[in-house]
């Protein structure tokens, strides 16, 4: 019976092995294609300062974090911190040479923007057209790291709701499609209802955009 149950040990310790071997030693993801702008721009400013990117950023990060331990600032602003701070850990996970860093701060950058995403959803949505685009903003950048993550199905779902909540978004469409290149989904938007005109409205400027071709700005 001892003899059985040390087999077994051992057997589950070699599973457990190859696993973490196999994690460990998998291949680095490449950036997504939008990623590509922002990390050569950050690659080259820190470069001209001769600096080093990856310091770069866990600078900034360190800074927004110290700013979230306040106790004195508003939920908005505790927010879009938790936004910018999920780009930088974004960008962050692309200067790393190990896939198991690459996941651990993809899904670092996931939670904070679903706490940005939970605090946006909570507000009134219809009486500021900003704020709905802010939470639009919100579910494509969830759905576009559980893409990265290889979570097809929730990436979908974000996706999705985003798309339907902000018509017209071609990056939003266009990760959309590379979700369904690589998951093998039915594409289940009508591009041409997509797109159509809509009449404009209002918008008041709302939080920073994970996607523009901007380097992460050092506050």
């Amino acid at each position: 019976m001892r003899f059985l149950q040390f087999m077994l040990t051992v057997i589950w310790l070699a599973f457990g092995w190859l696993c973490f071997s196999a994690l460990h030693w998998q291949k680095p993801m490449e950036p997504p294609w939008h990623a590509v702008p922002m990390l050569e721009k950050l690659n080259s400013d820190t470069q001209n300062l001769n600096g080093n990117a990856e310091d770069m950023l866990q600078n900034i990060i360190t800074k927004h974090k110290f700013y979230l331990s306040q106790s004195d600032i508003t939920g908005g602003e505790r927010a879009n911190t938790n936004y910018r701070l999920a780009r930088n850990y974004w960008l962050l996970a692309y200067q790393q040479t190990s896939f198991v860093r690459q996941t651990a701060y993809l899904e670092l950058a996931l939670n904070e923007l679903m706490l940005s995403l939970n605090y946006w959803s909570s507000q009134d949505l219809h009486s500021n057209p900003s704020i709905s685009r802010q939470v639009a903003e919100n579910e494509y950048g969830v759905g576009d790291l559980y893409l990265q993550l290889k979570q097809y199905e929730k990436a979908e779902a974000y996706f999705l709701k985003a798309m339907k909540r902000a018509p017209g978004n071609p990056l939003y469409y266009n990760r959309y499609n590379n979700l369904l290149e690589e998951s093998g989904f039915e594409n289940k938007i009508d591009v041409d209802d997509y797109f159509r005109p809509r009449p404009r409205r209002n918008r008041r400027p709302s939080g920073p955009n994970m996607n523009t071709h901007q380097p992460p700005a050092p506050n």
